[in-house]
């Protein structure tokens, strides 16, 4: 275990706090070489700040509301939202801000019921006649911060996707590409998650629901301005982690072959976004931050 001396964590802790105030913590982390959460850790240490328990959020309430409505003003200010309304429920404090023109809704969330997950803030956009509603950020109860430093945190990743949305960053779905089978001649897909987990919401508002009894379905999907046909059977619905395969076709790995690599080290398979283009259709990209270590 890697041991780290007290003048690196205060320069590491340095680059969160003021007059640095860098944007977001995982891009520090990053920066120094240290887990997020190990970085996090210590810059409640330096602060003073602890884990909340549940009795102490629901007791914060007030407070955390406030919060909010102030740190997520630039929601009004900069994208025209209306301001926030209370749909708090016995198990979760709940503010929504509604868009007036554009029927966007972003919804931040505490849920703090047993068998909740926690904070998060998510974002849904009605289009194509049904909505779609894709988490930005995500806190678990576990680990948040008397400092409440989690609501800042999200609303500086909501803000930066906000501002970088012109292209539909809201809507992309993540996945990634999956090598099966014989190494002389393997076969390549494109795994998506289709659960909470995963910040998807409402799945079936971008893949059609595939029966036993249908059969295979089709979807298309555009690779590099060319649109191409794949097919999802029954099992797509039935795992956590479905798949787009190549069958009978190579367009993915044609596709790795231009944009990545045909092998990679293990744990670090090339990330792909598919953007919804309706009525099932899709285009693959890269992920935006994908970077592949390739295998010897």
């Amino acid at each position: 275990m890697a041991r780290y001396g007290q003048a690196f964590k205060n320069r590491a802790v340095a680059r969160l706090l003021p007059p640095e105030s860098a944007p977001l913590l995982a891009e520090v982390a990053h920066a120094v070489g240290v887990s997020a959460d190990t970085l996090e850790r210590w810059r409640n240490d330096a602060l003073g700040l602890h884990n909340m328990e549940v009795k102490e959020i629901v007791q914060r309430e007030v407070e955390f509301k406030s919060l909010v409505r102030g740190i997520f003003g630039f929601l009004v200010t900069e994208f025209g939202f209306g301001h926030a309304t209370d749909e708090s429920g016995k198990w979760s404090h709940i503010l929504v801000f509604r868009h007036p023109e554009t029927c966007q809704e972003v919804r931040v969330t505490n849920a703090f019921h047993g068998y909740d997950y926690g904070f998060d803030v998510s974002v849904s956009t009605a289009r194509f006649g049904r909505l779609f509603r894709k988490m930005v950020y995500f806190r678990l109860k576990e680990k948040q911060d008397s400092g409440f430093s989690f609501v800042l945190e999200s609303a500086k990743e909501l803000q930066s996707a906000l501002r970088n949305s012109s292209d539909d960053v809201l809507m992309r779905i993540e996945g990634t590409v999956q090598r099966r089978g014989k190494s002389a001649n393997p076969i390549y897909s494109i795994s998506v998650w289709l659960g909470y987990r995963k910040h998807l919401y409402f799945p079936d508002a971008y893949f059609p629901v595939v029966n036993d009894a249908d059969g295979d379905v089709p979807i298309e999907v555009e690779v590099d301005g060319q649109p191409h046909t794949f097919v999802l059977n029954p099992g797509f619905w039935k795992t956590w982690c479905s798949e787009i395969r190549d069958r009978g076709n190579l367009v993915i790995r044609e596709w790795l072959q231009r944009h990545y690599t045909l092998n990679w080290s293990r744990g670090k398979a090339p990330q792909v976004q598919l953007i919804p283009l309706g009525e099932y259709r899709f285009r693959l990209l890269p992920a935006e931050d994908s970077s592949v270590e390739v295998s010897s």
